[in-house]
């Protein structure tokens, strides 16, 4: 006679089973989507820094760029007058005073001295600081100040502002330059640079303006 009817034991096994192959397949296809970011961007920036070390006639320049995270040795290699300059106030600052230097855009070389030496500086890129702080006015009051010192014309227009932030170290190397023009800080050009290499100079702000003064408003 006829057999009973609807599937056997063996129908809810194969049920099973194709159930699982399809969620393996499910999550294979998610990995494989996930990993298309990493793998193409990783390409993509290797390809990049591989032109950018191609440009570089220098080879510690070269060297620094290879793939990597030391942001130092690239730093020495591709500004190495910046970087003794950051190796001198990292040594000869005391705590409670702070430097001037540029501010300028995120993710560039901006606020480099204060970076690598440790010491702080009246600001650092401003974007990150007004989101960290919910607030703009005190980052463009800051930014302005430092305009303000950098193009001054002499002492009684720089050094107010020099202590109220407690600035010892008055940093005019090729970005304060940029920025601020050529004759940036001409006010502390007056005095004799207390440290100079490779185009970036270093001025100690009592030269200029008389002992620092470590004020509350020392850099964020």
């Amino acid at each position: 006679g006829a057999g009973p009817a609807g599937g056997g034991p063996g129908a809810g096994k194969g049920g099973a089973r194709m159930g699982r192959l399809a969620g393996w397949a499910a999550v294979g296809l998610t990995a494989a989507g996930a990993l298309v970011y990493p793998l193409c961007g990783t390409a993509a920036w290797l390809r990049g820094r591989a032109d950018e070390i191609e440009r570089q006639k220098d080879a510690p320049a070269r060297a620094a760029l290879s793939p990597g995270a030391d942001a130092e040795a690239l730093f020495r290699a591709l500004h190495p007058g910046d970087a003794a300059a950051a190796s001198f106030i990292a040594r000869a600052a005391v705590p409670g005073v702070a430097i001037l230097e540029e501010a300028g855009e995120p993710y560039t070389w901006s606020s480099r001295i204060s970076t690598f030496s440790g010491v702080p500086a009246i600001l650092g890129w401003g974007n990150h600081e007004a989101i960290w702080r919910q607030d703009w006015s005190e980052v463009l009051r800051r930014g302005e100040d430092i305009a303000a010192i950098y193009r001054a014309e002499g002492p009684a227009e720089a050094c107010g502002l020099v202590q109220q932030y407690g600035v010892r170290f008055i940093v005019v190397g090729e970005r304060e330059r940029e920025r601020y023009g050529h004759g940036a800080a001409r006010f502390a050009a007056a005095a004799r640079p207390a440290f100079e290499n490779r185009g970036t100079r270093v001025y100690d702000a009592r030269d200029a303006c008389g002992p620092a003064v470590a004020g509350r408003e020392v850099g964020p």
